[in-house]
């Protein structure tokens, strides 16, 4: 078992106990991916003209959508307050047309698909709370399903298991790796951001708490004048 697999397996469940937050955002994370693979998978399907092809895509969507609804159904479930919906810049991951575009995206779509249905299995076996462990259970019954679906589509649209498919598995394996290793770069580099911004809250909030408070205890025409101001001053 790889290193990612046994910290999801031993000590994601203590991070989820110790903070609920991080339970419930990381349970609206996997809804809003689920829903992101749905909607690329449908971006995709204007780019496919066999109608097999096509139905065992669409039918894809619908399980990719039917898993979204799973994570976020139990996000609400340990959420005490309405839910914050993310803004996310979505980038189609269909580049270029023609068949061999097609074979590249069901190519990355399977290699995620495998990573996915290991990292879930690690979920499932997991010791979190008996419904999310029941979510992660049914959402892998599918995924494992999809995992062999699209390593058939793949064949079959690859003319089989020739240098065509294991030239752009290794290209998607590339892809994957590399996008995983920009956002943990990405991540690194925030930490410094949030230090910088943490001692700038802390030395600067004394002299503003005052400011501030008084801007609070004004009633809400007369914030509502300031706001106007403020706005006229950065169109």
């Amino acid at each position: 078992m790889s290193l990612r697999r046994l910290l999801i397996r031993y000590l994601t469940p203590l991070v989820w106990r110790l903070s609920p937050r991080r339970k419930r955002d990381a349970l609206q994370e996997f809804s809003m991916i689920e829903k992101d693979s749905g909607c690329q998978l449908l971006g995709a399907m204007d780019r496919v003209h066999d109608a097999r092809v096509k139905a065992q895509l669409f039918q894809h969507v619908l399980e990719e959508f039917h898993h979204a609804d799973l994570f976020e159904r139990a996000c609400a479930a340990y959420s005490n307050a309405p839910l914050e919906i993310p803004v996310i810049t979505r980038q189609a991951l269909v580049e270029g047309d023609g068949p061999q575009a097609v074979v590249d995206f069901v190519s990355y779509v399977h290699v995620g698909e495998s990573a996915v249905n290991a990292d879930f299995e690690a979920y499932a076996k997991s010791s979190v709370d008996p419904r999310i462990q029941g979510v992660f259970k049914a959402v892998r019954m599918d995924e494992a399903n999809h995992e062999e679906d699209s390593m058939e589509l793949l064949e079959s649209i690859a003319g089989g298991k020739g240098s065509r498919l294991r030239w752009s598995l290794l290209k998607s394996r590339a892809k994957r790796g590399w996008r995983s290793y920009v956002l943990v770069m990405r991540g690194i580099g925030e930490i410094p951001l949030a230090v910088l911004l943490s001692i700038l809250y802390f030395v600067a909030g004394p002299f503003v708490f005052k400011t501030l408070q008084r801007r609070l205890e004004l009633a809400r025409e007369e914030q509502l004048k300031i706001l106007l101001v403020q706005l006229e001053r950065t169109a």
